[in-house]
């Protein structure tokens, strides 16, 4: 590898290399640029990552993404198989809302980390688009706004700020399509990140809340004073454990109530105001045990539509809209609760799901069953999600040991907590 002075005015100095066999040249204004290459390059030979720069400014994020969406056929980001349709559509929304109208037609090599935090900083997105009842194909390309919610009128192609979390999952998809670059050898770094490795420009997450846990007295009462047709959700959702887009896909195909035991095995998921069809969570169908109480509801609504969605707001229509669900139906409803002296905490639908879990635990139940129940790929993420709820049973666990211990002799209890 050597650098000469060649007779060009604007770039004299020239550095010349082979890799594999193959002779590779690059010119520059000054020496001490062609030396600072030249030294580069041999680090990276030596260490194995080296990289021709040219591919960095021939191929574009466009021709990333092509092997992008390859992969997501394939193996996945992740290697752990094809990637869900619901992740797929966001990957692919994101791209044609947000990246390669900006980013597109650039080179990989021409990105720098500054720039992508201006670019995620002042993301926007469009107050245009129409939302649409029913079921789309998980393949559907999907993009719709919101005008209503910010008092645009129909036709108003003005452009309103995005949100934190928008923000957020976009920057996300952004660093991974950037990651794929470097797998696919365009580049050795991730562009997207910066000298230390780290994305500073990425919106901080919310903090969590915590688990909101209702007794079988306040799941009752709730159940109770909800109006029809959303009384039955309640009480599956609180003793059955379903997620919300599980309850929503439901059919009375998926219920056996000779046996008491739904199949779980779709959820109706909610992208960008549009209902899609997608395996549950887990990716896995389960069986889930129907207590005796609500076999008598169930068989009512199964009568009433022996097909279609068992809980849409009205038989045949479409699925209902878990934030219409929380803000117009469930939250009055609490709100009215406890304006007549009801002791019952402010919560959302996926609290239904918490209370579930805490009342198994309550119930004797070993971490197994409720891990199975809850549809967690494994136990340990049930024990990881609720450990706050086994306090309890460590507690006995301890006294219980007290008690063998004294009884044989060992020490005497003079006092308990």
């Amino acid at each position: 590898m050597a650098v000469t002075k060649t007779s060009s005015k604007s770039k004299p100095w020239r550095v010349d290399y082979r890799v594999n066999g193959v002779r590779k040249r690059q010119s520059f204004a000054t020496k001490r640029q062609a030396e600072a290459f030249q030294r580069d390059q041999l680090t990276k030979r030596d260490a194995g990552t080296w990289v021709d720069p040219k591919t960095a400014e021939r191929t574009t994020v466009s021709d990333v993404w092509k092997d992008f969406q390859m992969l997501m056929r394939t193996s996945g980001p992740n290697g752990r198989g094809p990637t869900a349709d619901r992740a797929r559509i966001r990957y692919e929304r994101h791209w044609r809302a947000y990246i390669e109208p900006v980013w597109g037609s650039t080179p990989v090599g021409f990105i720098k980390h500054e720039d992508v935090s201006a670019w995620v900083a002042g993301m926007k997105r469009r107050s245009g688009g129409s939302k649409a009842d029913g079921f789309v194909d998980a393949g559907a390309h999907l993009i719709a706004g919101n005008k209503l919610k910010h008092g645009l009128a129909e036709d108003d192609e003005r452009t309103i700020p995005l949100g934190e979390s928008g923000r957020k999952s976009v920057a996300v998809t952004f660093k991974t399509l950037m990651k794929h670059a470097t797998r696919m050898g365009v580049v050795v770094n991730n562009p997207a990140l910066n000298s230390a490795g780290e994305s500073t420009y990425t919106p901080v997450a919310k903090v969590k809340k915590p688990h909101i846990y209702l007794t079988a007295d306040q799941l009752f009462t709730l159940h109770d004073a909800m109006p029809e047709p959303y009384r039955l959700g309640i009480l599956l959702s609180g003793l059955c454990g379903l997620r919300w887009g599980e309850m929503n896909g439901l059919r009375a195909s998926d219920v056996n109530l000779s046996e008491r035991i739904i199949t779980v095995q779709r959820s109706l998921s909610e992208l960008d105001g549009y209902h899609i069809e997608t395996p549950p969570k887990s990716g896995a169908t389960r069986r889930v045990p129907i207590p005796a109480v609500i076999v008598e509801d169930l068989r009512a609504v199964m009568k009433e539509r022996p097909s279609g969605l068992l809980f849409s707001f009205k038989k045949g229509g479409p699925p209902l809209r878990n934030n219409n669900y929380n803000t117009r139906t469930l939250r009055p409803t609490i709100q009215r609760l406890r304006a007549n002296g009801v002791d019952i905490p402010v919560m959302t639908f996926h609290d239904l799901r918490h209370t579930a879990v805490s009342l198994m635990i309550k119930s004797g139940a070993n971490i197994k069953v409720v891990q199975a129940i809850a549809g967690h790929a494994t136990a340990t993420m049930t024990l990881d999600t609720y450990a706050g709820l086994f306090m309890d049973d460590l507690m006995d666990s301890v006294g219980r040991l007290d008690n063998v211990l004294e009884s044989g002799g060992h020490f005497k209890v003079t006092s308990k907590a």
